[in-house]
């Protein structure tokens, strides 16, 4: 749970840089739309490499249908979110790793 709360903020931090005049930014709504990302990305875990298209073309849709953005303001929020979404479970996984 606790993840799904720093995504939205991630979320919503990412959407203001971009979109900050077009965006509907409220932590309750961003808070649903990386709900649905992570729900998306779970389905579709087991696909492999196939998931990240999927994940990326579903995010894009869930800004553009629930946040009012363009698609090209979309795909930069989707891009950016997702590469700071990587960066950060990287990050997590290296600092938790075990020294045995």
């Amino acid at each position: 749970m606790l993840g799904i709360l720093f995504s939205a903020l991630v979320l919503m931090g990412v959407l203001f840089l971009v979109a900050r005049n077009d965006a509907e930014i409220s932590f309750p709504r961003m808070l649903l739309v990386s709900l649905g990302i992570t729900v998306v990305a779970l389905v579709s875990s087991p696909l492999g490499l196939l998931a990240l298209p999927i994940v990326l073309v579903a995010s894009a849709w869930i800004l553009v249908r629930f946040c009012y953005v363009s698609w090209t303001q979309a795909w930069i929020v989707t891009g950016i979110y997702l590469v700071v979404q990587i960066a950060l479970g990287v990050g997590w996984a290296l600092l938790t790793r075990s020294g045995g």
